[in-house]
């Protein structure tokens, strides 16, 4: 048996005996065992140097049956974060933990929030934006001197715990293969009950590239795109319009929140009915491609709409901004690869999916 004490905390061992966690209490005469993902491994964060004698008291404390407990209420107060849905005007002190974008999108409630705090003080956040019925994770961060201590999965619990108040049944996370940290994360999910299956292909490629496209030159002049329209100037009822269209046909209506509405476009040929749209969100290096839609026939005024938000996203972020989009379909990447050909990367992505309802869910719901 090897056993190795890795922390003190007050009165408290944290220790390891081979592949098991336990906080140990000797002069109370217990100990209790904890999960690893708790147990916060991060072991060059303190040179703890046990005496035998201590070492000893432990060992014997671990071989006595007897002295095993449920972990107390305190303890687990001590490995846990207090988790809240945060709205615009709370938001603020977790801004840190998100990505630049991501943090005005937060300010204008186009994404949701869940911050993590510990005592009084914000130690993480976990953004998430809302689609239909399914929760997409956009990012969860906490603080380093916080991190491998399970603050991430109590947000991740709390998210769960939440959806369905929002009428939320699933929630999916995508990871590129070269995610920094991938690993950390994907035990994370793991963990949390999350599922692997293979995701949609991830495109990349610069601004400049579609600035390049020989099909848009004659829509970038001003003069050739008049049809084309901000989505902060379309009117309402017009969103409403296609959105009710789109459910006619048994797809889910759009939060049009969620989409950036100075880098967003759409065709209003009649000056009230949306032919095609192209809307954007922003991101830390350039944009990225959130929908698409586009009407038989509307293939024109759609070339003005695409103009019209590369040049946007160019004024906002240079050239050699970045254009990413999820490929949900073969006609998103035929149209792609006929704009920019080889200039967009291709990287296939892994999908987590939790369902919320069956499953195995379920009962954690009850």
């Amino acid at each position: 048996m090897q056993l190795e004490i890795l922390r003190r905390i007050g009165g408290a061992y944290l220790v390891r005996q081979d592949e098991a966690y336990h906080m140990a209490y000797p002069e109370a005469r217990y100990y209790t065992t904890i999960e690893a993902a708790e147990a916060f491994l991060d072991e060059k964060a303190e040179d703890f140097q046990a005496e035998s004698p201590t070492l000893e008291r432990i060992a014997a404390l671990l071989a006595d049956p007897e002295a095993r407990r449920e972990r107390p209420e305190w303890a687990k107060a001590d490995f846990s974060a207090d988790c809240y849905l945060l709205d615009e005007a709370h938001v603020t002190p977790f801004l840190p933990f998100l990505y630049p974008s991501g943090r005005e999108d937060a300010q204008k409630g186009r994404i949701r929030v869940i911050g993590a705090a510990k005592n009084g003080a914000a130690i993480g956040a976990l953004a998430f934006s809302t689609a239909a019925e399914t929760a997409v994770i956009q990012s969860i961060a906490v603080s380093p001197e916080y991190q491998r201590r399970g603050f991430a999965l109590d947000m991740l619990q709390y998210l769960r715990d939440v959806l369905p108040l929002l009428d939320c049944w699933e929630i999916t996370a995508t990871l590129a293969p070269d995610l920094p940290g991938q690993e950390a994360v994907e035990a994370i999910l793991k963990q949390t009950g999350f599922q692997q299956e293979q995701g949609p292909a991830l495109v990349d490629c610069s601004l400049s590239a579609f600035q390049a496209a020989a099909s848009l030159q004659p829509f970038f002049p001003p003069e050739n795109r008049k049809k084309a329209i901000p989505l902060s100037r379309v009117p309402d009822l017009s969103r409403r319009a296609l959105n009710v269209e789109l459910q006619e046909k048994g797809a889910a209506s759009l939060d049009w929140e969620h989409f950036d509405p100075d880098l967003s476009f759409c065709g209003l040929p009649d000056g009230t009915s949306i032919s095609c749209c192209v809307a954007l969100s922003r991101r830390e290096n350039g944009v990225q491609v959130e929908w698409l839609y586009v009407r038989a026939n509307a293939a024109r005024t759609m070339a003005e709409v695409l103009a019209a938000a590369i040049s946007a996203a160019v004024e906002s972020y240079g050239p050699e901004g970045r254009c990413t989009a999820v490929l949900v379909n073969d006609a998103a990447g035929t149209m792609l690869e006929k704009l920019v050909g080889g200039a967009a990367q291709r990287t296939e992505t892994l999908r987590w999916r939790l369902p919320l309802l069956g499953g195995g869910a379920a009962e954690d719901l009850e």
